[in-house]
């Protein structure tokens, strides 16, 4: 009961034009990323929990993909395409209309990947200075659940990318 009425004011948050706003006091304005909506979509689904205004989240992060099939980047998550990919891309593949979004948002994350196996950082704007080892552990994330050869590949080469930049104390 506890859990349902979190939920339940998570709901209520949701704004008329589906999304959920970030709520970090850093951010003063555009703050209706689409990564949020997406975090709040995985968790209700997560959890069963049934929202009323489901369809028009879906629609929110449909309205919002750009032509390129990812949510682009910005400075508050990391200043890298992963970041929104690695929420809205599962959300979007359980949407029973969203599947033309979702492959477009799939075939991004697969030409995006590099010989090596990473994923490119761009640094344009980029005050965060991500590691190509965050990015392509966000990538390989949107990848994990798929099961056709050109992702299993995909997989395969990221995380070989991964486990040769391991430092020996086990970071990154």
């Amino acid at each position: 009961a506890e859990q349902q009425e979190k939920l339940s004011k998570i709901n209520r948050l949701q704004e008329k034009n589906g999304s959920w706003q970030v709520g970090n006091p850093d951010v003063y304005y555009k703050t209706a990323f689409p990564s949020v909506t997406g975090f709040v979509l995985n968790l209700f689904d997560a959890l069963d929990y049934k929202s009323p205004g489901i369809d028009s989240a879906y629609h929110f992060l449909l309205n919002h993909q750009l032509e390129n099939g990812s949510w682009g980047q910005e400075w508050e998550y990391y200043g890298c395409s992963g970041y929104a990919l690695w929420q809205c891309l599962p959300a979007i593949k359980r949407c029973s209309f969203g599947k033309e979004a979702f492959e477009k948002a799939k075939a991004f994350v697969l030409s995006q990947q590099l010989p090596d196996g990473s994923w490119p950082v761009t640094e344009a704007g980029n005050t965060n200075h991500i590691s190509a080892e965050l990015q392509t552990a966000f990538m390989l994330t949107c990848l994990q659940p798929e099961t056709d050869e050109v992702s299993k590949k995909a997989i395969e080469k990221g995380i070989s990318y991964l486990l040769s930049k391991q430092l020996p104390s086990g970071a990154w």
